[in-house]
């Protein structure tokens, strides 16, 4: 079973330890990512793709508060859009109203006698398991991709490295509409949705594919890569490995 990803955007860092650790004792039930402000909230929103995100409105970083973040993320072109927990200290009905307009569901307020990162995930589990319930789940191709986010986390392509978004939009493609030619079914496509060359899409690919293979551990690749890779190149071409991971989706 996935672990539901959760993106902590709060500027107290005694608050952000108290996450940390609350999630370190229950067996990292969560994968958890901190941002102390709306910059560094922003940078880690489409390559760590949370599930969640839990937002301080009041962030002294400098560089925008939680109504900003708000604001900007909507622009952003995601993979999929996380659903966002407001928690705050302001009791005010007129900012509350402010950010129900941004879509927001949910405001945790922070004088809530019982108000704790504990609090909190089981906030979030509640939310979970009523919406599995309901049949309230973030869309097919959202989750997908969560999926092979996972999968090929697991062999070293972490949030931050290059080209790792074209390959998750790449494996889907393949799942999704049976694409067969990189050339044609593939590269076109990224290059429309990104705004770049056909030619940087697939450079971008081959490169975080080499690189990967250089940094991770041989017996970690050999866990979770076991088709044979090239022995001039050490790493698998870009068709063996999106394919792999595509037939891998589709088990």
């Amino acid at each position: 079973m996935l672990k539901t990803r959760v993106l902590l955007i709060e500027d107290n860092r005694k608050h952000c330890q108290e996450y940390i650790d609350y999630n370190n004792e229950q067996g990292n039930n969560f994968i958890l990512e901190v941002a102390h402000g709306c910059r560094a909230a922003l940078s880690l929103l489409e390559g760590f793709q949370p599930d969640f995100v839990l937002l301080d409105l009041m962030l002294n970083e400098g560089d925008g508060s939680g109504i900003e973040f708000l604001i900007k993320y909507k622009k952003l072109n995601l993979l999929k859009c996380p659903r966002t927990i407001v928690i705050t200290s302001i009791l005010a009905k007129e900012m509350h109203e402010n950010v129900l307009k941004h879509g927001i569901e949910f405001i945790i307020t922070k004088d809530k006698v019982d108000y704790s990162p504990k609090f909190a995930f089981n906030f979030i589990t509640d939310i979970s398991s009523v919406s599995k319930k309901t049949g309230c789940k973030f869309n097919s191709e959202e989750m997908i991709k969560a999926s092979i986010s996972e999968m090929i986390e697991k062999v070293g392509f972490t949030y931050g490295v290059d080209g790792r978004i074209y390959l998750i939009d790449a494996i889907y493609l393949v799942y999704k509409n049976n694409a067969k030619i990189l050339a044609h079914d593939i590269y076109p496509v990224l290059a429309k949705k990104y705004g770049k060359s056909e030619q940087a899409i697939e450079k971008a690919i081959y490169t975080a594919i080499h690189k990967t293979w250089d940094k991770t551990d041989i017996s970690v690749l050999n866990k979770y890569y076991t088709p044979q890779t090239s022995f001039i190149s050490g790493a698998p071409s870009i068709r063996e490995f999106i394919f792999f991971f595509a037939e891998k989706v589709k088990a």
